[in-house]
């Protein structure tokens, strides 16, 4: 433990409305076992209690100086609130942090440990436990891992997607600081850095779980009605990921020709879906049903879903 601590800390934690379970999640990042050295929360123009009610937890429980309270001009987003906390960075580790969860005790100091004993890592990411909060009573979910077990993931059409969450992330400073650059508006925080990760053969698995992640009608990743226009907002943003993607392998000489020819077919799809949705056009959709749905997030699920708002124009789930 007197190795760890020397490793400092930063927590970045996005804000918004969150007056509701914020104290809650504030008290976990108190107790945890491991100091952390910096907290930096980002208030994206909250309209109820929440900026308030932070200022005042940080007085009482003498945080001025270590914990900061950043109110952001203008609405960012859930993304660019957490993408502009990073140019704060300047600690060993850093943390994401959602409003609304509970971190274990040990979270910091277990997911630290792991990294420090191996310094091929630049983003692990650990198991959590999902629960909803019924008629005063929390119901958890029994749906993840601890075996204990750290397993890199190697680069592939699958592995690229993050299939965890930034809540349960743990990212070497200087990697922030080295590829933020490379992040462009609307990608999801921990998707982008993931895709940094398992670019640059950095991306590791914790199995274990570190927070209990709370599951409401509120929470940032969990998505509304699907309308044709959002979904083409939605390309029109994504088909700029490519470019910045080719950037970074460039800057970084990486030579490997499955990467290469993986982020040149990602372009290529994303071209053709923002076309066939703009022209509301199926047949350019159609040659993605024979060879394009690795490029989607959600597999085929997610090129049935560019089909049907196509056809309908809208999807409630």
């Amino acid at each position: 433990m007197s190795v760890l601590q020397n490793k400092s800390v930063a927590v970045l934690l996005a804000m918004y409305n969150g007056e509701k379970y914020i104290l809650e999640q504030l008290q976990s990042l108190l107790d945890q076992t491991y100091h952390i050295s910096k907290v930096f929360i980002g208030d994206d123009g909250s309209t109820d209690n929440s900026f308030e009610l932070v200022d005042k937890f940080i007085i009482e429980n003498n945080l001025s100086g270590h914990w900061f309270l950043i109110r952001n001009e203008k609405n960012l987003g859930h993304a660019g609130n957490f993408i502009n906390l990073c140019k704060y960075v300047q600690e060993d580790y850093v943390f994401f942090c959602d409003q609304d969860d509970i971190w274990m005790n040990d979270k910091v100091e277990r997911m630290v440990a792991v990294m420090e004993e191996n310094s091929a890592i630049n983003l692990l990411y650990a198991d959590v436990i999902n629960f909803r909060r019924i008629k005063g009573k929390n119901i958890y979910s029994s749906d993840y891992s601890n075996d204990g077990k750290v397993e890199k993931l190697p680069f592939s059409y699958t592995n690229y997607f993050f299939k965890g969450g930034g809540c349960g992330t743990c990212i070497r400073g200087g990697f922030i600081s080295q590829m933020v650059q490379y992040w462009t508006k609307g990608w999801e925080h921990d998707m982008f850095f993931w895709a940094c990760a398992i670019l640059t053969d950095s991306g590791y698995k914790f199995n274990h779980p570190v927070i209990y992640r709370r599951l409401h009608e509120c929470n940032a990743s969990i998505k509304d009605k699907k309308t044709l226009e959002k979904r083409r907002r939605q390309v029109d943003q994504t088909v700029k990921r490519p470019d910045s993607l080719i950037k970074l392998v460039k800057d970084n000489n990486i030579k490997d020709k499955d990467k290469l020819e993986f982020i040149k077919g990602y372009k290529k799809s994303l071209l053709r879906r923002q076309r066939a949705l703009t022209k509301r056009n199926l047949l350019i959709l159609l040659p993605l049903f024979f060879g394009g749905s690795q490029y989607y997030l959600k597999g085929v699920k997610g090129l049935l879903l560019d089909a049907y708002l196509i056809i309908f124009k809208e999807y409630k789930g």
